[in-house]
């Protein structure tokens, strides 16, 4: 009285099969584990030189970036730039969530009065 459904084994039978092309699951390695190595500071000269050559890499593109600190947040913003029309393509971090953390800091000031 059974129901048959095709392509289902019914279980009891061919319980001796191992599944085809399965292997152990490998972790990822992430940088705050023990024993993985850290990435050496960078020098004042090695940030110029590696701008330098991402900004050559860029104007090949017609784009150019525009780095600077954002004095209110303390954060650096970089705009991507199109060198043909001027205007700005893309902002990171964006100028809304500038404002954001702005406000928050500024929140925070009514909390506490003083920085640890």
């Amino acid at each position: 009285m059974g129901m048959e459904i095709p392509g289902v084994v019914p279980s009891g039978i061919h319980s001796n099969l191992k599944p085809v092309g399965t292997r152990p699951v490998e972790k990822a390695k992430t940088e705050g584990q023990p024993g993985s190595p850290k990435p050496p500071p960078l020098s004042s000269g090695g940030i110029s030189k590696a701008v330098a050559q991402l900004e050559k890499m860029v104007a090949q593109f017609n784009r150019r970036f525009d780095i600077s600190v954002n004095e209110n947040i303390n954060r650096i913003v970089v705009k991507v730039i199109d060198t043909e029309t001027d205007k700005v393509i893309k902002e990171i971090p964006p100028e809304e969530i500038q404002h954001l953390l702005f406000r928050l800091q500024e929140m925070m000031g009514l909390l506490v009065d003083e920085k640890i």
